[in-house]
Formats: structure tokens, C-alpha cells, sequence
């Protein structure tokens, strides 16, 4: 098996880094040079509204969820 290393990954027509790969190999994916979604030590991070088709699990851990938005 074949094995590349990069620390960046961009789109050929433009400057701004798409794909983040640190030390520690958290990733992070950007919009126009952004960060979005970064992967951390307990999961994901998401910077910006997260919109979903569906929705799986109970919600028993959400929070700063008013009943009118249920």
C-alpha cells in the first residue's frame, strides 16, 4: 500500500486550502478558506449551521433547546 503525506489539500483553480491535516491528525475541512468541520479529540466541531435531512437518537443529550423547538 502506497502513502502520501500532505499537511493542505486545494481545489487547482484557486489558493484557499480545502483540506486541513494537522500534526495530530485532526482534520479540518474549510469553505473559501474557512474552517467548518474540524474533527477533535471528542468528536466533531462544526462552525456555521449544520443542516441534515434526518435526525437518528433519542436527543437525550442535547441542550440550549428551547420545548418550542421541539
Amino acid at each position: 500500500m502506497s502513502t502520501i503525506k500532505v499537511e493542505e489539500i486545494q481545489h487547482p483553480s484557486n489558493s484557499n486550502n480545502a483540506v486541513s491535516i494537522a500534526s495530530d491528525s485532526s482534520v479540518s475541512l474549510k469553505h473559501s478558506g474557512s474552517a467548518k468541520l474540524a474533527t477533535t479529540s471528542t468528536g466533531v466541531s462544526v462552525t456555521g449551521t449544520c443542516a441534515a435531512t434526518s435526525f437518528s437518537g433519542d436527543g437525550a443529550s442535547l441542550t440550549n433547546v428551547s420545548a418550542s423547538d421541539a
